[in-house]
């Protein structure tokens, strides 16, 4: 899913609760909701070892390169079981996570109606494996 639907999505979820979790949580979610995709810069940057934003930007927008079994490190449920455990000690990661799973719902959308759904890693220890 593009990023402006991201921003669009989370910015409507974080205005719908706001009477529920207050200002600043929902905020927190919203923020969450999009921030996310960070990870694709981050990936493009360690293939790449290009640090242009423009230049990540084409290279996802790329629709001939064959992205199978790539490895986003914020859309792994090991990344969110740490979240989960770190809301144990502070709730903001609790706002962090309800934005990232507000934001996976419809990246799963997004990708079963494109017939994606086989395509991205949602595990470290799966990638692990499927590289040895």
């Amino acid at each position: 899913m593009l990023p402006k639907y991201h921003i669009l999505y989370g910015a409507i979820f974080g205005i719908v609760i706001i009477p529920f979790i207050g200002i600043l949580n929902s905020t927190i979610v919203f923020l969450a909701s999009f921030l996310i995709d960070s990870d694709h810069y981050l990936r493009y940057v360690c293939v790449t070892r290009d640090f242009s934003i423009i230049n990540s930007i084409r290279y996802f927008y790329d629709k001939s390169k064959k992205r199978l079994h790539e490895l986003y490190i914020f859309h792994t449920v090991e990344f969110w079981l740490l979240l989960l455990l770190l809301g144990v000690y502070s709730e903001i990661f609790i706002y962090i996570l309800l934005g990232i799973l507000y934001h996976m719902a419809f990246d799963f959308i997004d990708m079963f109606k494109k017939g994606y759904y086989n395509v991205r890693i949602y595990s470290v220890l799966l990638w692990m494996i499927l590289k040895i």
